[in-house]
């Protein structure tokens, strides 16, 4: 008699919604708000929010709720000549609350600052210093976790460090320093290249980074905790599609600095 062996499979299930709105006060400032939900059922790895903030659950076999809303300060004073920042600053202060409300069984507090700040150095042949810093940390009854290191999936590089494979870091609160100095090899190139002639270069870029971020479960661990780091080199190419789509190909290799 021959017996046949059956198992579960984990159930992950993952929904939710948000409506976001954004008040102005002039040009280059403004306030946004908005409320949201987050349910979840199984082990997701990474729950997303609004503001781009990713979260780790552990595994659960029951629905878990979040209920929040979202306030953000944002101030944007960047100018540009070309296809990036080259000068002035940028801020944002966010707020993001799941209290204990309607359904919800999940509560924490995320509090998010970032700042970008760039410098044009003209007699340079205008390189451009790129400066990035991020602060988060989560607090309350159900404390999100943050990730460093790798890029995560639908993250765009929001805390990564350049150089780690597939090495990722988890903690509740968090802090990263990106720079990266950018110089023009080459302008307005016009440059097709065959056979794709549906390409056009338009820019190259050498750029020169450093990447620097520590994480921790307490807030006051974070001074005292690893320092992770790498510093590396890239190219960047400005391209057109059809001589519409702006299209940017990055080639970057990174060394780590904390091994």
């Amino acid at each position: 008699m021959t017996g046949v062996q059956t198992c579960a499979l984990p159930i992950y299930n993952e929904n939710g919604f948000s409506l976001n709105f954004s008040y102005p006060l002039n040009t280059s400032t403004r306030f946004e708000y908005g409320i949201g939900t987050q349910r979840f059922l199984g082990s997701p790895v990474y729950l997303q929010f609004s503001e781009g903030i990713s979260n780790y659950s552990p595994s659960a076999d029951h629905w878990n709720v979040a209920n929040y809303y979202r306030l953000s300060f944002v101030q944007d004073k960047r100018k540009g000549t070309q296809f990036w920042p080259s000068s002035g600053y940028a801020l944002n202060f966010t707020l993001l609350h799941a209290p204990t409300v309607l359904d919800s069984n999940v509560s924490f507090a995320n509090l998010m600052f970032e700042t970008q700040v760039f410098a044009d150095i003209g007699f340079l042949n205008h390189l451009v210093w790129a400066n990035r810093l991020i602060a988060m940390t989560s607090q309350g009854p159900d404390p999100q976790t943050f990730f460093i290191g790798d890029d995560a999936p639908f993250q765009a590089f929001f805390t990564t460090i350049r150089g780690y494979g597939g090495s990722t870091f988890f903690g509740s609160n968090l802090g990263l320093l990106n720079t990266e100095l950018r110089y023009p090899l080459a302008t307005n190139m016009n440059f097709i290249p065959q056979p794709l002639s549906f390409f056009l270069i338009k820019d190259i870029e050498l750029a020169g980074f450093l990447d620097a971020g520590a994480v921790s479960n307490q807030i006051s661990d974070l001074p005292d905790s690893r320092v992770l780091g790498s510093i590396g080199t890239g190219l960047r190419f400005y391209t057109f599609a059809y001589q519409r789509a702006l299209v940017m190909f990055r080639f970057d290799v990174a060394w780590r600095l904390d091994q």
